[in-house]
């Protein structure tokens, strides 16, 4: 694994957790987790669950 795997696991499973358990933004949440832009969290998210934030927050 390299750093920057590493860097999006540990960033992707915090905002699995913020998702789950708050009622905060998508946009607030990849801002939180260390993404400078919502899109980017998207995609690295999805690369990451197989879903979208906002579908993953309904599941």
């Amino acid at each position: 694994m390299t750093p920057l795997q590493f860097l999006h696991d540990t960033r992707i499973q915090e905002a699995t957790k913020l998702l789950k358990t708050s009622s905060l933004s998508a946009t607030h949440i990849s801002f939180m987790v260390g993404y400078t832009s919502l899109s980017h969290f998207s995609t690295v998210f999805k690369e990451h669950t197989g879903v979208s934030p906002s579908i993953f927050r309904k599941i």
